[in-house]
């Protein structure tokens, strides 16, 4: 980052080869197995991670478990980045393809719905806690007896 002083004010001014330098400082000890780096790294992309999956899903509440899966996926396969001054791209890629996965539902997400289409889905009348403890009971009974 390089200070710029306006009308007194002094502003911070991003340096994006900088920060690919500092990224690629902390990929390479987050690679040699320092999880105090990975820490360093969330906590520079957290939230421009977090920016990038509420664009995608519209919503804060799934970006949050987008960014959360996405950091998972990072940090399982930091190893496989190869040009580790490239890692904000390669985290982006992460967070798309997470974002996605979401937004079509499938794999591991198709049976996940949003916890207020519990209530609107249900014409019978009946309540979505009602509906939630009959999903428990009946799951308890199939393992009771499976």
């Amino acid at each position: 980052m390089r200070a710029k002083k306006e009308a007194g004010l002094v502003t911070e001014i991003p340096n994006t080869i900088a920060q690919a330098e500092y990224d690629r400082i902390w990929v390479k000890r987050a690679q040699l197995g320092d999880t105090e780096a990975f820490s360093e790294l969330i906590e520079q992309h957290r939230s421009t991670a977090h920016r990038w999956a509420d664009r995608m899903t519209g919503d804060p509440h799934p970006a949050d478990d987008v960014v959360q899966d996405a950091l998972i996926c990072a940090f399982l396969h930091l190893g496989s980045l190869e040009d580790t001054s490239r890692f904000l791209p390669w985290f982006y890629r992460i967070v798309i393809n997470q974002a996605s996965m979401r937004l079509r539902r499938g794999g591991p997400y198709r049976q996940e719905r949003p916890f207020t289409s519990i209530g609107a889905a249900m014409d019978d009348g009946s309540t979505a806690r009602g509906y939630i403890w009959a999903g428990l009971g009946s799951r308890q009974n199939q393992r009771i007896r499976g």
